[in-house]
C-alpha cells in the first residue's frame, strides 16, 4: 500500500468542545517573519506531517492527532464535524477545519496553518474561533507552530515533518489523455461490521470529474408526523495529470452519515482536499481517519483507460 497523501485522526470531544469564543471576539493570528518567495524554477517540495492540537481548559486537555502532507505548490486541508440541533428548527456544524501549507526557507519546511473550530456554548449558542500560526519546522524534530489562549482555552499546535515523495515532473497532457479512477470507501462504525462501496471516475484532460452515492434519510419527526430528511453519503471530485509512472490527482472528498442515537440526529461530516501521487494501476490510501469509534479510509486506483 502506497504511504497516504492524507491521513487524519480526530477526537470527537474535541470536535463538540474545543476552543470556543465569546461572541464577536477577535481572532487569534500569530505573525511569522516574512519569507522570500520561491524560485519559479524551483522543484516542488512535499512533506508530511504528524500533527497533534491540543486544548486545555482548566485540568482537562483533550488532544486530536492528524496527518497531512502539503507541498509548496498544493496545500492541503481537512475538517471533522457534526451537524446538530442548536433550537427547535435549527442546526449548525460545529467541529475543526485545519488548512496547512509550507514555503522553504534556508533548505526547511515553514508551515503555515489554520485551524478554526466551531463549537456551542452553554447557553447553545455557536461560538467561532480561528487561529493562525507559522513556524520552520526542521525534518525530524517536534515543533511548535502555535501555543495560544481564547476563550478561556489553551490551543497548541504541534507538528513533526518528514520528507515525503517528489512530486515530480509534470508530462505534457495529451489530447487524448483519458484515465479511470477507482475509489474505495470503508468504514467501520463502533459496533458494526466493516462497509465497502465503491465509485468510478473518468477524468479526460483538466475537466473534473465528479461522483456520488447518497441516500435520503429521516432526521426527526416534527409537528403533525412530519419528518426532516437529509441526503448523506459520499461525493468525490477529481482532476487528473501524469507524472512519470503516476498519476497526480486533485482529489476532493466530502462523507456524511447520520448517528440515530438522539431524537434528533446528528449527521456526521468528513471533508477533505489534497494532492494525491497514485502510480498506475496500484492502490494509494488517499484517506485514512478515525474518530469517536469510526474509522474510514478511502483508496485510489488509477487505469489509463483502454
Amino acid at each position: 500500500m502506497i504511504r497516504p497523501i492524507l491521513v487524519a485522526t480526530f477526537l470527537s470531544s474535541v470536535l463538540i468542545s474545543a476552543c470556543h469564543a465569546e461572541a464577536n471576539s477577535p481572532t487569534t493570528i500569530l505573525t511569522p517573519p516574512a519569507d522570500a518567495a520561491p524560485a519559479a524554477d524551483a522543484a516542488p517540495h512535499t512533506f508530511h506531517y504528524d500533527l497533534v492540537l491540543a486544548s486545555t481548559e482548566g485540568s482537562a486537555t483533550t488532544t486530536a492527532s492528524f496527518s497531512l502532507d502539503v507541498s509548496d505548490v498544493a496545500p492541503g486541508s481537512v475538517s471533522f464535524a457534526r451537524n446538530v440541533s442548536v433550537g427547535a428548527a435549527s442546526r449548525a456544524d460545529v467541529g475543526a477545519k485545519v488548512k496547512g501549507r509550507i514555503t522553504m526557507q534556508a533548505g526547511a519546511p515553514r508551515l503555515e496553518v489554520e485551524v478554526a473550530v466551531a463549537s456551542v456554548d452553554a447557553a447553545g449558542k455557536v461560538q467561532h474561533t480561528t487561529t493562525q500560526g507559522a513556524a520552520v519546522t526542521p525534518v525530524g524534530a517536534a515543533t511548535v507552530v502555535f501555543d495560544a489562549s481564547e476563550g478561556g482555552k489553551q490551543l497548541r499546535l504541534t507538528a513533526t515533518p518528514t520528507a515525503a515523495a517528489s512530486l515530480g515532473t509534470p508530462a505534457a497532457d495529451g489530447p487524448n489523455d483519458k484515465f479511470v479512477l477507482d475509489v474505495a470507501i470503508s468504514h467501520t462504525g463502533p459496533g458494526v461490521p466493516q462497509k465497502t462501496s465503491s465509485l468510478t471516475l473518468e477524468l479526460a484532460g483538466n475537466a473534473p470529474a465528479v461522483a456520488s452515492a447518497s441516500e435520503n434519510l429521516s432526521l426527526s419527526a416534527g409537528d403533525a408526523g412530519a419528518t426532516a430528511r437529509q441526503d448523506v453519503g459520499t461525493r468525490v471530485k477529481a482532476t487528473g495529470h501524469v507524472r512519470g509512472p503516476n498519476l497526480e490527482v486533485d482529489f476532493e472528498l466530502e462523507m456524511s452519515a447520520i448517528e440515530a442515537a438522539s431524537p434528533v440526529a446528528r449527521i456526521r461530516k468528513i471533508v477533505s482536499h489534497a494532492q494525491v501521487i497514485a502510480p498506475f494501476d496500484k492502490a494509494t490510501t488517499a484517506f485514512a481517519g478515525e474518530e469517536d469509534g469510526h474509522r474510514y479510509e478511502v483508496i485510489l486506483t488509477p487505469h489509463r483507460a483502454k
